[in-house]
């Protein structure tokens, strides 16, 4: 499993989420979930 925290540490564009990524031996192949922040006025 892999993931990257961009909602502890957001990139420069404000761009906050959370990637999830899968390797499923038996397919061989990955998977990755995206988990977003809502966006917000200002």
């Amino acid at each position: 499993m892999y993931y990257r925290d961009y909602v502890n540490t957001p990139r420069p564009s404000g761009y906050r989420s959370i990637h999830i990524t899968l390797y499923d031996n038996q397919a061989r192949c990955y998977t990755e979930t995206q988990l977003r922040t809502k966006a917000t006025s200002a």
